[in-house]
């Protein structure tokens, strides 16, 4: 019988129970174990010998099955070999921590299940019972988690997240290798030791509207562990946990240096893009200005030319036109300068050596120098050999030596000039332009003067170069723009050191010549003056120069005609019953160019020689004629000389000096 107060089936012996009280408390404790099996979202399985006794629900609906179809198998009929050896031996050895194999399904599939087993007696005698749990939904994700975790581990952004008391909690290996530390170094320290000094309080601050908005991005300077500075891009998100956990902070940054270097990069091409332009721009103005000024000055420089030839020697007027004369050649000089500046000056390049090219400047600025600076040179003992235009280099030269000696202290100034052969690139020079710092490939040699003044600021040197800019007080900034210009001109390039205080040193690049050419002998030809005969044809739109060339070669002995432009002058030859012997042609007329004209009379009149004209250099002329042979040029402006030497050679008739006659009478 049962005791007062014991529930059924308690404390109280079976043997005291009447034999139908316990078959139903029997009954009764079978069904509560079957509704518990049967809610439990596991299998349950109770095996001995290696068969099914028991199953649960669940257990069977793993397989796709229902309880009754598995009792009394065999175990090894739901296991491939290699799990069922690993199942066998855990239950030779009484395991009871949970391990994980793979059960198969009917229909072929494996399934991943995790087993917790514990030896019992069941129905008076041993067995085994299992706990058997599907694991597919946490292999999955497992898996997601595995690649998030390659994610996290291998992006080459910085991840990290941060306690609400802002230090390190998880961190990835971009993080720490970014910071310049490792990240046991890392995990647990404060925020503050990846920031800089000055970051620190801007941080907080970030941090602090984060907290408001969830989400922060932004740019700052973070600090590696050997105190050096970069520049990232922070994007910061404040995360509040539920299930009374606190929040955090997850933070991922990019490093900013090389992008920032490449923007640098950018600004300075572009920088370098406009300041190119600019110049371009201004090479095509002062080029422009050359030539109409060129044009011009042909009237004067010609008019006074021929009223020295004139008039006689003791005629105070012919004084005048001398004084006249040396005017229009000074300010043909500046319009040289203008045109060497825009490149468009006519270069001849042969092989030179550049120590006796420095060596002629100390006779030729002795006088001008002598008073003011001393000249030193300090030239290479390899000889070094340059293709340039001696005559072109050596006004590269003067210019720069003329300039340092403004800059040179009085009583004490010191100006050297060096040559040498250029290795690799001189230690604090700069390339002063873009254009001037990429010279033509293969060896070069160089050409150096240093001065011993008050330097200049970086901002001075970048401009030094440029047309019209000056720091003199009666300075044209022409000189040093003209250079620039001729060393463009020879594929060379300048490079600049100075510094306030320290003095400036310019060194000129210039293409080198392997051997200097064997020296020729030049016949000097005579004197006398030259009588010419023929008709000739001066075409030209300027009224100045119609008038200078007609009455220069009238004296000469022409026949002359004039024409204002390619159309009148082909209309006069293709008319003419006595042929011209050459024509007289400006390259840069209206309504038709010079360069057409040319053509045409080529064509038509290939007997009638042509000396083409401009303000503009011969290599200028002879690419708008494009037709590869030798052409016969004179530049503006010209004196009676050089104009009757060019004709005289255009004709065949010699070399001579280029004398008017003598005018009867």
């Amino acid at each position: 019988m049962r005791h007062e107060g014991e529930p059924p089936g308690g404390a109280a012996s079976p043997t005291s129970l009447e034999p139908h009280d316990l078959a139903r408390a029997l009954q009764e404790l079978e069904e509560r174990f079957e509704a518990l099996a049967d809610a439990s979202v596991d299998g349950v399985v109770i095996s001995a010998g290696g068969q099914v006794l028991e199953v649960n629900r669940a257990g069977a609906e793993m397989l796709g099955l229902q309880p009754g179809d598995m009792v009394a198998h065999a175990i090894r009929e739901y296991f491939d070999e290699p799990d069922l050896a690993v199942v066998a031996a855990n239950i030779a050895a009484g395991r009871e921590e949970p391990y994980e194999v793979h059960m198969r399904h009917p229909d072929g599939r494996r399934i991943p299940i995790e087993l917790r087993a514990k030896n019992v007696q069941y129905m008076g005698g041993p067995a085994r019972a299992t706990v058997v749990r599907d694991i597919s939904e946490r292999r999955k994700a497992e898996a997601v988690l595995g690649r998030w975790e390659h994610l996290f581990r291998n992006t080459q952004f910085g991840i990290a997240t941060l306690d609400e008391h802002m230090r390190f909690e998880l961190l990835n290996a971009a993080f720490a290798r970014t910071h310049g530390f490792s990240a046991a170094e890392l995990r647990g320290a404060p925020m503050g030791i990846v920031l800089s000094e000055k970051s620190a309080s801007v941080m907080e601050q970030q941090m602090l509207r984060t907290q408001e908005e969830g989400r922060r991005l932004f740019e700052s300077r973070h600090q590696r562990k050997d105190g050096s500075e970069f520049p990232v891009l922070v994007d910061l998100s404040f995360v509040r946990q539920d299930r009374g956990q606190g929040p955090y902070y997850a933070m991922h940054i990019r490093d900013l240096s090389d992008e920032h270097a490449a923007q640098r990069a950018r600004h300075a091409l572009e920088e370098r893009v406009r300041h190119s332009e600019k110049l371009e721009s201004l090479g095509i103005l002062a080029g422009g200005i050359a030539h109409d000024f060129n044009n011009l000055l042909v009237g004067i420089l010609g008019n006074a030319d021929l009223l020295v030839h004139e008039l006689p020697p003791d005629s105070r007027s012919r004084t005048s036109a001398e004084n006249l004369r040396v005017a229009a050649r000074r300010a043909a000089g500046l319009t040289q300068q203008m045109l060497a500046y825009s490149g468009k000056t006519q270069l001849e390049l042969v092989p030179l050596a550049l120590n006796d090219l420095v060596k002629e400047m100390d006779s030729l600025l002795d006088k001008a120098l002598s008073h003011r600076v001393p000249l030193q040179f300090d030239l290479s003992d390899a000889e070094p050999v340059v293709l340039g235009d001696g005559t072109q280099l050596r006004q590269v030269l003067m210019n720069l030596i003329t300039n340092a000696a403004d800059a040179a202290p009085e009583g004490s100034g010191r100006i050297t000039v060096r040559t040498g052969l250029q290795r690799g690139t001189p230690e604090g020079f700069v390339a002063v332009h873009p254009d001037s710092g990429e010279p033509a490939p293969g060896p070069h040699v160089y050409m150096e003067v240093s001065d011993n003044g008050v330097g200049m600021p970086s901002e001075t040197v970048g401009r030094m170069f440029e047309p019209f800019f000056t720091t003199k007080f009666a300075g044209r900034g022409l000189g040093l723009a003209a250079a620039l210009g001729i060393v463009r001109s020879h594929r060379g390039a300048i490079l600049v050191r100075s510094a306030v205080g320290e003095g400036t040193s310019v060194r000129v690049l210039l293409p080198a010549a392997s051997e200097l050419p064997e020296a020729k002998t030049v016949l000097k030809s005579g004197s006398a003056a030259w009588k010419a005969s023929g008709r000739a044809l001066v075409v030209d739109d300027e009224l100045a120069v119609r008038h200078v060339a007609s009455a220069i070669l009238s004296r000469a002995g022409f026949e002359v005609e004039v024409a204002v432009d390619g159309e009148q002058a082909l209309e006069l030859v293709d008319a003419a019953t006595v042929p011209f012997r050459f024509v007289l042609l400006d390259m840069t007329m209206p309504r038709m160019s010079g360069a057409e004209v040319y053509r045409v009379i080529r064509a038509r009149h290939p007997d009638i020689h042509v000396l083409l004209s401009s303000g503009y250099a011969e290599r200028d002329a002879a690419a708008e004629v494009s037709e590869g042979a030798p052409i016969h040029f004179i530049q503006k402006p010209y004196e009676v000389a050089a104009l009757l030497r060019s004709v005289r050679r255009l004709l065949g008739e010699g070399h001579g000096t280029g004398d008017l006659p003598e005018r009867p009478g």
